[in-house]
């Protein structure tokens, strides 16, 4: 038979030619003959010239033995081989430019006349990146085209959707045979391991490529969840319009709809988009039962299964990667429950900002969809977004967002992170969550009774840039019988509380102060809480959203049960103006350091703030002499608070008894204390103080000198009730 001619260039990712390459060329069986017994090389290798160019002298496959005998060429360079399957005929066959950054392709070289070329059919060249996989980066293998002369006889080209390369074979040429052969043989073979399709697993296969086997678009998460809140339908008519322009007949048949108040009496509906007729209309499978208009809603492919399925598997204290997703975030209707040490780690979440207008000062989004990035989005009405209920668990969080759909966002949701251990030990509840690191989450939407971030006997946690938009920023607590938590660095966290109902903007709380149950050791790095009154105020979140207004009910700060040993760094906590009425409670163990800020409180205060500096010499406070003082048993005392060195006379103790008339209401002046010893006070923070007293009064300041501070009646004073309250003062 007769020797065949082949030659090709090695070249790198970037088209520069590779001297000196090895290049060697393999049967792809142990032994192989001619017609003529003629026994072939087992292995040839050869070198490339100066321009990375080389040439190998082959036997034609036709009439080799055993059949289907090929040779698969190898280019070496350092530690990285090439490789291609080849089979020679006839003439000498030009393999062209051999992309050095690809393993196992196919190049086919018929027995008919040629010349073939194998190589890139496009301008984009070695070592292109595409998405695949639904999204996630792979590395693409090269796709070619065998031409013989104008004719494309095969064509490989990659099928995103798949996570494949799909080739087609041109039917009744003279190749059909041959190529589809050798696909069907290779597809035997271990050469195609970097394709998804070919392993037993979605896991496996990106093991096998080096990524995370939990990912979760690798395994089959959509994340292509999207909340709108324009949305308009007609009881008895299952026709869904919105102005927003989402609606896709390719990919939106099937996908899961919730309307919000669009069932039976005003319940919510839900059920699958049926057809689409434009990107504004869509058809769904069951009709409304109550007519809508401007209201929210949320379709997409169900992701919780999926996601639950991969907590379960992933191993104790590994990673499930959160890639950004193709919608506004994974739909999902289940809380997220993890009851074991894992971590969540995203490619970040970020607010969708605006103008200043839009943002009410960079307050809160500015824009639908509001968050955007690695966010899961919880469809389901009164359910947490993220759920850690084990027992000493940790949960790591980085980069992630909760956002609860529109039709139930700050009216009805759950927590954004709840961490709230379930087995319970001697009446309260087991120890929680322990080194726990959150990084950059943002929560979005939930309502006024629940919190971005709740946590139940945590321990040993860092956090930073955490942010909350709707109700509560951050609860902690220990209720524990058996022993004390805390032990926190809290960096940096925002919130902004905008949704009415029983959650405060931080809230600790402890169950003692002592061994066991006592909450201590927790530091706070620039914490800031805006309590914002937004109906009517023309941004695009007020205008979206319905939701209950802010009481002053709700505090900036409530300390409760007196937690110890709690630092406050730099705070920033703010109201409406005028006398809103959110109190600021710091725990008697709370020292505030620094200004960082407005520590706003009743009667629109300058700011306070704890500065550590000694003081010397007792305070003295006298009875107010306002109107409607009470007489007859009126009685006041004032006395120093200690809190270790350098905190003497920065606090105090105010309590007082009414007499037997009533103190009138707001505007009565209580009392006024005058300190000694102080060069200049600067601001005063008042908080009640409850212990062995009554309620029942607010306080707050007025007058402030140089040396003393009047406390007046925000509420009024009941008779014969006993108060008290406790002063910080900054010079």
């Amino acid at each position: 038979m007769t020797v065949r001619q082949v030659q090709g260039q090695a070249i790198d990712t970037a088209g520069h030619p590779i001297a000196g390459a090895l290049v060697e060329c393999c049967l792809n069986v142990d032994a192989a003959a001619t017609t003529s017994d003629q026994v072939l090389p087992v292995v040839q290798q050869t070198g490339a010239d100066s321009e990375g160019n080389y040439t190998l002298n082959l036997e034609s496959n036709t009439g080799l033995e055993p059949v289907g005998t090929t040779y698969i060429i190898k280019i070496i360079s350092g530690e990285i081989t090439s490789r291609y399957q080849i089979s020679v005929s006839d003439n000498t066959y030009p393999i062209g430019q051999t992309w050095f950054d690809v393993a196992d392709l196919v190049v086919a070289i018929p027995p008919i006349p040629g010349p073939f070329i194998g190589g890139p059919p496009g301008p984009e060249g070695p070592g292109v990146r595409v998405m695949v996989g639904g999204g996630s980066e792979l590395p693409q293998e090269p796709i070619f085209n065998l031409i013989a002369g104008t004719s494309v006889l095969v064509t490989a080209a990659d099928n995103p959707g798949q996570s494949r390369i799909d080739v087609t074979v041109a039917l009744g040429t003279e190749v059909e045979g041959q190529v589809t052969s050798l696909l069907t043989d290779l597809a035997g073979t271990a050469k195609k391991a970097a394709n998804l399709s070919d392993l037993a697993s979605l896991p496996a296969a990106r093991s096998s490529l080096g990524l995370s086997p939990y990912d979760l678009l690798a395994n089959g998460c959509k994340g292509d969840g999207i909340s709108r809140h324009d949305g308009a339908m007609t009881s008895g008519s299952a026709v869904f319009t919105s102005a927003s322009n989402v609606f896709s007949a390719a990919t939106d048949i099937d996908k899961v709809m919730k309307v919000g108040g669009a069932g039976a009496g005003a319940a919510l509906l839900v059920t699958t988009i049926a057809s689409v007729q434009s990107a504004t209309q869509c058809t769904l499978a069951a009709p409304a039962g109550t007519t809508v208009s401007a209201v929210g809603y949320a379709y997409g492919t169900n992701d919780t299964a999926i996601i639950l399925a991969i907590i379960a598997a992933c191993p104790e204290g590994g990673s499930i990667p959160v890639p950004v997703p193709l919608g506004h975030g994974y739909f999902v209707d289940q809380d997220l429950v993890v009851t074991k040490n894992v971590n969540f780690i995203g490619d970040g979440v970020s607010e969708v900002w605006g103008t200043t207008a839009q943002t009410g000062g960079t307050q809160f989004p500015g824009a639908a969809p509001w968050l955007a990035g690695s966010v899961f989005l919880q469809t389901a009405p009164a359910t947490d977004g993220i759920g850690a209920t084990g027992t000493g668990m940790s949960l790591g969080l980085h980069g992630v967002g909760v956002r609860f759909a529109d039709y139930i966002a700050f009216n009805n949701t759950g927590h954004g992170i709840n961490g709230s251990p379930t087995a319970t030990v001697s009446g309260g509840h087991e120890e929680g969550l322990v080194t726990s690191r959150w990084d950059d989450i943002a929560i979005f939407g939930h309502d006024g009774n629940h919190y971005a971030f709740f946590t139940i006997n945590m321990n040993l946690a860092t956090t930073s840039h955490l942010r909350g938009y709707g109700g509560g920023l951050w609860y902690e607590e220990c209720d524990s019988q058996v022993s004390a938590f805390g032990n926190c660095h809290i960096g940096a966290m925002y919130g902004a509380l905008i949704a009415g109902g029983s959650a405060h903007g931080v809230h600790l709380k402890s169950r003692t102060t002592v061994f066991p149950g006592v909450l201590n050791l927790i530091t706070f790095d620039r914490p800031q809480v805006n309590i914002l009154l937004i109906a009517g105020d023309g941004t695009p979140l007020a205008n979206t959203f319905t939701m209950p207004a802010p009481t002053g009910a709700q505090s900036l700060w409530l300390d409760e049960g007196i937690p110890q040993n709690i630092r406050v760094d730099a705070p920033d906590l703010e109201q409406p103006s005028g006398a809103f009425g959110s109190a600021i409670t710091f725990g008697i163990s709370t020292v505030i350091s620094e200004a960082g800020g407005a520590l706003s409180a009743p009667g629109n205060v300058p700011p306070p703030f704890l500065i550590n500096k000694p003081r010397a010499g007792v305070p003295t406070a006298v009875l107010g002499n306002g109107a409607g003082v009470g007489t007859g048993g009126d009685s006041i005392s004032v006395g120093q608070l200690g809190g270790g060195p350098g905190y003497n006379d920065e606090r105090g103790l105010v309590s007082l008894t009414a007499g037997a008339s009533p103190w009138g209401g707001d505007g009565d002046k209580v009392c006024k204390v005058t300190l000694q010893s102080f060069v200049h006070i600067g601001a005063v923070l008042l908080q009640p103080y409850f212990p062995g007293v009554s309620a029942g009064a607010m306080f707050y300041i007025s007058n402030v000198t140089a040396d003393s501070f009047e406390v007046w009646s925000h509420l009024g004073l009941t008779a014969h009730t006993s108060y008290a309250f406790i002063y910080h003062v900054v010079e």
